[in-house]
């Protein structure tokens, strides 16, 4: 584990959420467009998700299959490593995604909760649209980005097991059956909420940052010359 180290109504979910996602800008706080500090290339990603409908066992064998490969990833690095900016286009650092990934994945623990209790389901986050990802993200990067590494990587820790243990309390019917719970919409189930923040997440961060380290590789190998 890397702590050693220290509701849309239609069926487009998948693709209007990822081209949202991969947009090449965002809006600062006058409403102008900027270039986009987040990360792109997860359209293939969410799409991947969209269907597959895993029951529990193999929801729960997906995730530790990526949180390992990630893991080990993770491991070729040092504190310092984690902490340096550029792993993305807009400056993030290893751990800046690793803070987005838990923010995901809390936002989708709230989502769930909010449903039990009969509550208006904001997807992705109240304020903000499907439309609206590149802001949200940058919004994410500005809330954790100060923080230390030893506090993200603990809060991501946390996150893993907290969405670990809901996927453990909950039956194959709860993960997979269509229209279970009313803020999943017509065409993802839980299971597809549950697996996009957390294996195909995953996926997501280890191939940005293995790009990251071939770059760093190159860049020493020509400095050396």
């Amino acid at each position: 584990m890397i702590s050693s180290l220290l509701a849309p109504r239609n069926g487009g979910l998948a693709k209007r959420w990822a081209q949202a996602a991969t947009r090449k800008w965002k809006i600062d706080s006058n409403g102008n467009r900027i270039s986009c500090g987040c990360p792109t290339g997860t359209e293939r990603l969410w799409r991947q998700d969209m269907g597959r409908r895993l029951p529990k066992a193999e929801l729960l064998k997906a995730i530790g299959q990526e949180r390992s490969a990630l893991d080990k990833t993770l491991a070729q690095l040092t504190a310092r490593q984690m902490t340096r900016a550029g792993v993305t286009k807009g400056g993030w650092s290893v751990k800046d995604i690793l803070a987005h990934l838990l923010e995901w994945q809390q936002m989708n623990l709230d989502w769930y909760a909010a449903g039990l209790r009969g509550e208006t389901v904001y997807i992705p986050a109240k304020g903000y649209t499907l439309r609206d990802l590149p802001r949200l993200n940058q919004m994410i990067y500005r809330k954790h980005h100060r923080r230390s590494l030893k506090s993200v990587i603990e809060d991501f820790e946390e996150h893993h097991n907290k969405t670990l243990a809901l996927i453990d309390s909950l039956s194959d019917a709860d993960l997979t059956s269509l229209g279970r719970y009313s803020w999943t919409g017509p065409s993802w189930t839980l299971s597809d909420y549950l697996r996009a923040s957390t294996a195909a997440h995953y996926l997501w961060a280890r191939q940005l940052i293995q790009r990251w380290i071939r770059r760093e590789v190159r860049w020493r190998n020509g400095a050396a010359k």
